[in-house]
């Protein structure tokens, strides 16, 4: 069966901080200039995951629109559906990461993180990554989107076997469980590898099988 860990132990470990995208501010338009904040006077902008982490030092606000920027370049959810509910979540993800940090992710926090109509793991998971939420042992939040399930799917490692048992294809959206599952598994695999957990994830999301190459480079 396939390991993971020695898997990755024979490639070159990518820096996730530099993985970018160059993002036209016009796909932005339509939402009345909430993110000027972003964008400025710039006709385009090369964001990276190291440029998110940035806006977010600076504010909960900036720095969940440069997370959303940086995550839907086109300026909307797949199928053109607008990011409309993700911007009106953010008072809400506020709120909420302050009682996160308090404490843990745990599975409470997660479910109150997705507890908006429209407003699920693509939005959320990158908002905790950036955010730098962690659980209680310790394990980095992580971005746990499609691209991310379609790999575990395909691949099926020996070491997220008992994750990848409860997932289904068509069930995009993790459970607590299985996503604080997803976290405690990549950090076990960080530490037997040598990798970061970003940069396994960042693995994860360039290598799944069937999808178009991503346009993150």
């Amino acid at each position: 069966m396939p390991s993971i860990i020695e898997h990755l132990r024979g490639l070159q470990e990518p820096n996730p901080l530099e993985q970018g995208i160059r993002i036209p501010a016009r796909n932005f338009e339509r939402y009345g200039g909430r993110f000027d904040v972003v964008f400025g006077d710039a006709p385009e902008r090369y964001v990276t995951r190291a440029d998110v982490f940035a806006a977010f030092r600076q504010g909960m606000g900036i720095g969940s629109l440069t997370a959303i920027a940086w995550g839907f370049p086109r300026g909307g959810r797949p199928g053109g559906r607008p990011l409309t509910p993700a911007l009106d979540a953010i008072p809400h993800f506020e709120v909420t990461l302050a009682a996160i940090r308090q404490g843990a992710l745990d599975a409470q926090g997660f479910d109150t993180m997705n507890a908006l109509e429209y407003v699920k793991n693509g939005v959320t998971t990158k908002i905790l990554y950036f955010a730098g939420a962690r659980t209680a042992t310790g394990a980095e939040a992580l971005i746990y989107d499609s691209r991310v399930l379609t790999h575990l799917l395909a691949k099926d490692w020996d070491e997220y076997r008992p994750l990848v048992q409860t997932l289904r294809r068509h069930v995009l959206e993790p459970t607590a469980e299985q996503y604080l599952q997803f976290l405690e598994t990549t950090g076990m695999v960080a530490r037997e590898s040598g990798w970061k957990p970003a940069a396994i994830e960042m693995f994860m999301f360039g290598d799944a099988p069937g999808r178009r190459p991503p346009r993150h480079q």
